[in-house]
């Protein structure tokens, strides 16, 4: 599974990337997120109405797992309680883009 990852917005404006290949890191890491995006329910999450508000944060997600890719760009308000728990992993894990 690969995974691409990017919070931008925000009133701050700064922007954190991240890229994870499962096969780059530890198996319970790999076995973690796994259930991460399979509770997500990332690949049947309705596609979001992109309402982003001023100064919200928002995130954009690709993933590529068993032969399906799907990539969804939403605001924060528009998160998913499904989708939260993933967000709040991978916003820990990215780190700054330099300007």
């Amino acid at each position: 599974m690969k995974i691409e990852f990017r919070q931008s917005g925000g009133f701050t404006g700064l922007t954190k990337f991240l890229e994870i290949d499962s096969d780059e890191i530890t198996s319970r890491e790999a076995k973690s997120l796994k259930s991460l995006v399979d509770q997500s329910m990332f690949f049947n999450i309705e596609e979001p109405a992109h309402r982003v508000m001023p100064d919200e944060e928002q995130f954009f997600i690709n993933i590529e797992a068993n032969g399906r890719s799907r990539s969804i760009f939403m605001g924060k308000s528009e998160l998913t309680d499904d989708l939260k728990p993933l967000v709040k992993y991978l916003t820990g894990r990215a780190k700054y883009e330099k300007r």
